[in-house]
Order: C-alpha cells, then structure tokens, then sequence
C-alpha cells in the first residue's frame, strides 16, 4: 500500500516540476543574453530526461514484445501437440471400434 502512495507522490511531484520547468523556460524565451542562456540548460536538461524515458520505454517495450512472441511460440507448440495427441485419441478410437481412418 505505501508503494502505491510514494508512486503517487513521486509522480505527482515529477510533474509539478516538469510544468515549474516548463513555465520557467517558456518565460525565458523572451529575454535576454542570459535569460537565453538559462532557458538553454532548462531544454537541454528536459531534451536528456525526455531522451532517457523514450530509451527506457523502449527498452521495455521490445522485452515485452520479445515475450509475446516467446509466449505465441510456445502457445503454437503446445497447441499442434494437443492436436497431434487428439489425433492419436480418435484413431485408436476407431480402431477399437473397428473402422479405418479415411
């Protein structure tokens, strides 16, 4: 329970500071040499953390594509030996009973 209330507040904290960031360096936009300057570091930080997420979210998302896959693999594999099995059932079925397979 407190990690989902301390995920809450890391998240609810994270985007007060994006938007204090972002305010921060729309205002910035307008000013001088230094204000420039300033404005600068706050994009170039924003442009990294943005870079970070999107190679974190893709690290992600190619290992849970790379287990999906892994899981279909395995799901057909199972599937074509319940097939196989259901097969062998019904022919000895049928030789039990005394008809050919057509």
């Amino acid at each position: 329970m407190s990690s989902i209330v301390t995920g809450i507040l890391s998240s609810t904290v994270g985007l007060l500071w994006n938007k204090a960031r972002d305010a921060t360096a729309k205002k910035l936009k307008g000013g001088d040499i230094t204000d420039a300057k300033i404005r600068e570091i706050v994009m170039r930080e924003l442009n990294d953390v943005k870079t970070k997420i999107d190679g974190l979210s893709r690290k992600d998302l190619l290992s849970s594509y790379s287990f999906l896959q892994e899981g279909v693999q395995l799901l057909n594999v199972s599937l074509d030996k319940s097939k196989d099995e259901q097969k062998a059932v019904q022919s000895e079925t049928q030789d039990d009973r005394g008809e050919t397979s057509s």
